[in-house]
């Protein structure tokens, strides 16, 4: 069909559906909540104006199936409209060949990961890999 059951009657009724849906006109990897943007909830982004967007129950969801290239904790976290500071997992930096803490802010955190580096659980488990 051309619209979703659920918006179709929200929309009609005056109200949001408080779904999840991939807003392609907004910045980053992230799902928009189908709510009131002037409401207190952070992951509220208004209506979709694609009315034929697939909506989802939860950022989880949407972000598995909208978005499976992009880092899915960061994405739901952000869906959410929750800052992501990361997996408290590190990842070797080679640009100054130590291994650095996968979040934002002072030392040991090293930035954010990207995606397709390879995280490990400790400091010493990451050290491993660069001993000889």
């Amino acid at each position: 069909s051309f619209m979703d059951g659920d918006l179709c009657e929200a929309r009609s009724v005056g109200n949001y559906t408080n779904l999840y849906y991939m807003d392609y006109t907004t910045e980053g990897d992230k799902c928009t909540k189908d709510c009131d943007p002037a409401s207190a909830d952070p992951a509220c982004g208004g209506s979709p104006g694609d009315l034929s967007v697939k909506l989802f129950a939860d950022a989880t969801s949407c972000c598995s199936e909208k978005l499976g290239w992009a880092d899915q904790a960061q994405c739901v976290a952000e869906s959410n409209g929750v800052a992501y500071n990361g997996t408290e997992s590190y990842y070797i930096d080679w640009s100054v060949t130590k291994c650095a803490k996968d979040c934002e802010g002072a030392a040991p955190c090293g930035g954010l990961a990207d995606k397709w580096m390879t995280t490990y659980a400790s400091a010493a488990d990451c050290c491993a890999v660069l001993k000889w």
